[in-house]
């Protein structure tokens, strides 16, 4: 998943900090994708997010 998907599916960088538990500014150093260990992270948080 690529990074500004996964702030616009959370509502917002702040929203999606809090979500991970992670400060906004270590999703600013993203290079253009989630981490693989944050994605992992989100499929256990927001299962609907993978639905295809």
């Amino acid at each position: 998943m690529d990074k500004h998907t996964a702030i616009k599916k959370a509502g917002g960088v702040t929203a999606l900090s809090r979500l991970l538990g992670i400060s906004r500014s270590a999703i600013y150093m993203w290079d253009g994708y989630v981490p693989e260990a944050r994605l992992w992270q989100l499929r256990a948080l927001k299962p609907e997010w993978f639905v295809v």
